[in-house]
């Protein structure tokens, strides 16, 4: 329900944005199944405004049909650079276990998962071929990942949350 709520209220993605060190060129992925509440969609107007580009993964069956909870009436997928349909169909189930009961198992979970790292496998591919090492990190419980996840902080400044 908190979640729910948060999602839902304007303002909230500017003041959470504020506390990370977003910068111009870089890449926001916006992920929202519905993208008709105000948190992604601010998410995203943010991180334009500060010169970054818009990932969106959201489901065009539904956001398209969806009317925006937010003041300016947009939805994610109007305000994205990039927008990459998840296909998972409207209510996010697609299990039906019986005549007058919603359906259950939602899917965007599982398939914004599968997007996102597919994208981070062609990001790297896309690097190794032209000549750059890709920025791999590995698992902390493999020898030499804490090794390798104190040199990448280190070349790219962690997390880069700013300081409250």
């Amino acid at each position: 329900m908190r979640g729910t709520k948060l999602e839902r209220l304007e303002g909230y993605a500017k003041i959470l944005l504020e506390g990370y060190d977003l910068r111009p060129a870089e890449v926001l992925i916006v992920v929202s199944q519905s993208g008709m509440n105000p948190g992604p969609l601010e998410a995203a107007m943010e991180a334009k405004s500060k010169g970054l580009k818009v990932v969106a993964i959201t489901s065009l069956e539904q956001s398209s049909k969806a009317k925006s909870r937010h003041s300016n009436g947009k939805r994610l997928f109007e305000i994205a650079d990039l927008v990459i349909d998840n296909c998972v169909p409207a209510g996010d189930a697609c299990v039906e276990i019986g005549p007058g009961v919603p359906k259950t198992s939602p899917l965007s979970t599982v398939v914004g998962a599968a997007i996102l790292q597919a994208m981070v496998a062609e990001v790297a591919r896309r690097l190794f071929q032209a000549g750059t090492a890709p920025p791999i990190w590995l698992s902390a419980n493999v020898p030499g990942g804490d090794e390798r996840a104190a040199q990448l902080a280190a070349r790219f400044g962690g997390t880069r949350l700013k300081p409250f």
